[in-house]
Order: C-alpha cells, then structure tokens, then sequence
C-alpha cells in the first residue's frame, strides 16, 4: 500500500519535497517533519477513530431504508376441544417482499385450519399485491429519503475529509512548536556561553584594574537574566518534546532532536481572484450545497406525508378442502385502503421548510464569513513574510553593532552598557525572527486547512479503500 503520509507530503508541499531538509539539530537522532507526522499516524488512535467513521458509511443505506428483502413467517396452532378431550391443529406459512424503490409490497400464504366438531380441515391459498398511490407512491417518498442518506452520507465523507486535515494540521504545528523551542533554547544557551565569557572577561580586567566593581556587576546582572531565560526556555523545550514522544509513542532512550521544516508552499495569490473557484470546487460549498439540497428534500418529503396512505390492492385467494385444495374455489380481488389524518398540517412540514431556509441562510453567512477569514489569513501570510525578512535584516545590523561596541568597549572608546544593550538587542532579534518564522508556517498550514488544499479527497478514499492497513513506521536517521 501506498504511504499516505509521504502522498500527503508531497500534495501539500511540493516545493519542500524537492529537496531534504536542512538538518539543525545536534541531538543523538533527529526526527524530520515527515518522519514525525508518518509515526504520529501510525501510532495516534485519533487517526484510527478517523478511519472507523469513515468505513462506517457505507451501511447507512441498509440502515436507514425500509428492508428490501424476503420475509418468512411460519405460525402452528393447537387447538384443545375441552368437552369431547380431542384436539388438533392449525398451521400456516406466509412469504413477503417490500420493493422499497417502488413501495410495492408482494405476499402469499397457505394454511390449514381445522372445523370445529367436524373432524374436517380446510386449506386456502391466498397472494395478494399492495401498491401504494398516494403518499409514498409508486415508492417516491422511499426514493426521496434515498437519496437524503446518499447526500447524509457524502456530507459526512467530506467531514471525514475535514477532520483528517484538522488532524494533519495540529501534528505539523506541534512538531512546529518543538523546533521552535528548539531553536529558541539553541539561542539561549549559545547567549548565556558568550555572556559566560564575557563574565570572565571582565572578571580578568577587573584584577588587571581595568574594569571596576560596578562592570563585573553589572555583567553578573546579565549572565542571570541569561541564565533565567535558559531556564524557561529548556522548560518550553522538554513540554514540547514531551508531547512529541507521545504522538509518537517514542520510548528509547536516545534524546530526539528536531530537523529545519521545509519551506511551505504557499503562493500568493488573491482570494478575489479564485473565490468563483473556490466557490464551485473546495470541499467547504460542497458540503454547503449538500446540505442545502438536503433540507429541501426532507421538506419535498415531508410534504409528501401529508397525503392521505392510499393503496391499489389486488389478490388471489384459492380455498379447499384438505391440505390439497379438494374442492376448490377461486376468488379474485381488487380494490383501495385509505387512511386519512385528522390533522392535515404536520409540524414536522413546517420544521422541515425552516430547516430549508437556514440552509441556504447558513451558505449565504459562511460565504462571507470564509471570505473575510481567508482575506484576512492572506494579510496576515504576507504580513509575517514581510516582518521575518525585515527580523533579519535586523539580526544583520544587531551583529555589525555588537561586533563595533565590543571593539569600541576594548578600547574604552565605549561603555559596557552600551555594549550590554548590543548584546541584548542581538538576543531579541534572534528570538524575534523565530517567533515570525514560526508563525508564518503555521499561518501557511492555516491557509492550506481553511482552502481545502492539506490533504486531498482521492488521498482519503485510497486509503480508505485499503481499510485499516497502515504505513510502515519509517527508521528515524542515526547521528
């Protein structure tokens, strides 16, 4: 079978599966995206719950239809003539089939039935033919409420769909959460080593008599706000990759470290100018104009059920004596069954025609409502785009300065504080750029979530096709 994970990789991010991922870590084993997001399926039971939904569907039918199949009845009756202490019995047997895509309903019997003081028994076969021509006629009603759990069905396909992208997207932002704590306690650790030099680095001028009490303070000052931040930050890092162990199920004893995330996929481009598109094609209008379709069926059906249950009955009846039909008479038969409720507007009419309007109302808002969030999500992709290059054309800066302050700060051309903000100000714009490269990936798996473009529906069916099966667990690369 086919890796859905590694199809799912290359669907999302195409441009990323050109080429490996830069690795950064410097742990014993690093675990990429995509070896992360192939074990967290294997081993999430979420994604298994996915699954089961999902083989579900294809009982709905069965379940919900009246049964379009044979019936057999078998019934013996003993009779006990309480004054001459004789008895004897009755038996009858009787086969019947509902035709649910036409509502014709077919049936026949035989049975005996002994006469009373006689000694005598009587048998009669009996067929008969019920067609109904009012509600539900000719089986419309039946066809109708087939066709509302065909479309119950695919909704709930879809929303299978749904959840599998939601799935995806929280395993990829959690890997996204470690490698930026990962990336942040890198940070930490190499500033509070440099601030460690430093310390001692002063500490040397101050017994030289070059720097003075207040210098070595002061750095001391820095190296514990170094050191506090490190604290935090190895906090965050142990939590995050707490929680990839257990999307994982990971128990070696090999510390795992995580690899640089390719780059996303995402190409700008206007909603304006896809939203017809979009409109006509994505997974979201699809479901809408289901549903839509769906409540105006279930009040087509319903209205339906407000005409009176009349049936075209037709039979056949043979009767005799004996189990062999001595002495037979035939009768035929034809004629109407009607049955008329008192109360000719139903409220289950009226909710179904409310349930008609919210529908296409709940298109209309979701519409406008997709449309600002998608909008907005593109402002805000290009925003953090925009943010992240101008974060490292900062982090260039912060370096030039803090390389000229330590050169002005040997020389005494400079104050240590103005040699202390350098460093900080390097500090912040390292965690700064981080934070915006972070945001802008998980803004871009967002953008693919919210555009139906994570995952795709062939993928699923595929591998829903294939049931329970599930990918082999790739081997995590040794350091």
């Amino acid at each position: 079978m086919k890796s859905m994970v590694l199809s799912f990789l290359l669907l999302a991010f195409p441009a990323a599966a050109q080429s490996p991922a830069e690795v950064v870590s410097i742990g014993s084993r690093t675990l990429t995206r995509d070896e992360f997001v192939a074990l967290a399926v294997r081993n999430e039971s979420r994604f298994e719950e996915i699954l089961i939904e999902g083989l579900a569907l294809k009982y709905q039918q069965a379940i919900r239809l009246p049964a379009n199949e044979w019936t057999l009845s078998i019934r013996e009756d003993l009779e006990l003539y309480t004054q001459r202490g004789e008895d004897d019995a009755a038996a009858s047997a009787g086969i019947s089939k509902l035709f649910n895509r036409t509502g014709t309903e077919i049936s026949a019997s035989y049975g005996i039935t002994p006469v009373a003081n006689s000694g005598r028994r009587t048998s009669e076969f009996s067929a008969a033919v019920t067609q109904p021509i009012a509600r539900n006629a000719f089986g419309r009603s039946t066809r109708m409420l087939s066709r509302i759990v065909g479309l119950e069905t695919e909704v709930a396909r879809h929303q299978i769909i749904e959840a599998y992208e939601d799935f995806f997207a929280a395993i990829i932002n959690s890997y996204l959460d470690w490698f930026e704590a990962y990336e942040n306690l890198r940070v930490a650790k190499s500033s509070y080593r440099e601030n460690l030099k430093l310390l001692e680095n002063i500490n040397a001028r101050r017994q030289s008599r070059i720097a003075k009490r207040i210098d070595v303070n002061k750095i001391n000052i820095q190296v514990l706000g170094k050191k506090e931040a490190l604290v935090d930050f190895e906090e965050k890092y142990a939590s995050a990759l707490n929680l990839i162990k257990r999307a994982i199920r990971y128990e070696g004893s090999a510390e795992l470290a995580p690899a640089r995330p390719p780059e996303v996929a995402f190409v700008h481009e206007s909603f304006d100018a896809v939203k017809d598109e979009f409109k006509e094609n994505s997974r979201t209008y699809k479901i809408l104009r289901k549903l839509e379709k769906q409540a105006s069926l279930e009040a087509e059906r319903e209205a339906d059920n407000l005409f009176p249950s009349l049936d075209l009955l037709v039979s056949f009846k043979r009767s005799g004596e004996r189990g062999d039909l001595r002495d037979r008479e035939d009768f035929v038969g034809a004629g109407l069954s009607l049955e008329w409720p008192i109360e000719f507007r139903r409220p289950e009419h009226e909710a179904a025609k409310i349930e008609e309007k919210r529908a296409r109302l709940k298109t209309t808002s979701t519409h406008y409502r997709l449309s600002a969030d998608v909008k907005n999500l593109e402002l805000a992709i290009m925003r953090e785009k925009a943010l992240g290059e101008i974060a490292a054309e900062k982090i260039t800066l912060a370096e030039t300065i803090l390389k000229d302050e330590s050169e002005d700060y040997t020389y005494a051309r400079s104050s240590l504080n103005d040699y202390i903000d350098a460093v900080n100000r390097l500090d912040n714009n390292r965690f700064n750029q981080i934070r915006r490269e972070a945001l802008y990936r998980r803004l871009n798996i967002e953008w693919l979530r919210i555009t139906d473009r994570l995952i795709s529906e062939k993928l699923v069916s595929d591998h829903q096709k294939d049931g329970l099966g599930w990918p082999k667990t790739p081997r995590i690369s040794e350091r």
